[in-house]
């Protein structure tokens, strides 16, 4: 039962990232959100 805890608590976040659909939905969600961070942080200097 321990290793049923990890699995829901990541399991919301997958959900969420539809991760468990595309392996890659993560990496392209992280990409999009470091890039728009950045175009941000380039428009505010």
């Amino acid at each position: 039962m321990p290793g049923k805890k990890p699995e829901q608590s990541g399991s919301t976040h997958t959900k969420q990232s539809g991760s468990a659909l595309d392996p890659a939905q993560p990496l392209k969600v992280a990409n999009s959100y470091l890039a728009a961070k950045r175009r941000t942080a380039a428009t505010t200097f």
